[in-house]
């Protein structure tokens, strides 16, 4: 009866949704190698990346936007940014 969400690449891997009787069951059975509870984790704080500010983004509302094109080039990444 277990719903499974996602193969987990190429190899004999999965995640389920399953009750407490059907992880009893996986893990008594003797074709199955491994059994891992993931836990729930939420978000214990939240911060805006420095950007947002810099570019003055809370200024604009959707009201004040228009037809307007963008094009971003972007030519990679700085590995010794401080923010990476």
């Amino acid at each position: 009866n277990a719903r499974q969400v996602e193969k987990l690449g190429h190899q004999a891997l999965y995640s389920v949704e399953i009750d407490s009787n059907e992880l009893a069951a996986l893990q008594n059975n003797a074709a199955v190698e491994y059994v891992e509870v993931d836990p729930p984790r939420y978000l214990l704080s939240e911060t805006t990346p420095w950007g947002y500010g810099a570019v003055n983004a809370q200024r604009l509302d959707d009201g004040s936007a228009g037809n307007r094109t963008v094009c971003i080039i972007d030519s990679g990444y700085d590995l010794n940014h401080n923010d990476l």
